[in-house]
């Protein structure tokens, strides 16, 4: 995953070859657009938090190094705070209690004997903490959505969809 060069989020899905980000508009925090139950996210859609606090944010993934590409843009993002990163469900399940995430960016192909999507059926009950999940298979979206997700986002769609999906995501949000 690396940071392409600046455009307008509305224009991700072209880049991104039929890549798209998906939100379940019954399960969104702060109210999703009046389109229907599945709909792209872009700036139209983008929230501002109010608060200035920013946005608490859990990655659970396998990979080390989509784990790393993603922590590393979040470094760069003033508004996103990295709290948490595991590389299993177990793991991210411990640190939740701790880290307090509001948005939690989860892999549901996840190897280990608490499946990604149990993981997000786990946390999606935290109070304040949506969750968007990812994987490399698209397939997944509406079983992702059903376990409970806020959003999905396939990974290898653009980083600033992921990036705009985390930020509209978010419970805090106004």
């Amino acid at each position: 995953m690396s940071r392409p060069g600046t455009h307008h989020p509305a224009d991700v899905p072209k880049r991104s070859r039929g890549h798209t980000v998906s939100v379940n508009a019954s399960r969104f925090p702060c109210g999703a657009p009046d389109t229907g139950e599945e709909t792209s996210v872009g700036s139209e859609h983008a929230l501002v938090d109010r608060s200035g606090a920013p946005i608490r944010l859990l990655v659970v993934d396998n990979d080390v190094r989509v784990r790393a590409a993603i922590v590393q843009t979040i470094a760069l993002e003033p508004d996103l705070l990295m709290v948490a990163e595991a590389a299993d469900a177990r793991a991210a399940l411990a640190l939740a209690g701790n880290a307090d995430p509001s948005v939690a960016l989860v892999d549901v192909l996840l190897p280990d004997d608490v499946t990604g999507l149990a993981l997000v059926r786990s946390l999606n009950q935290r109070a304040g903490c949506a969750v968007v999940a990812m994987s490399v298979r698209g397939g997944l979206r509406s079983a992702a959505l059903a376990a409970g997700a806020v959003a999905f986002v396939e990974k290898e769609s653009d980083i600033d969809a992921l990036l705009d999906t985390v930020r509209a995501a978010a419970p805090h949000l106004a």
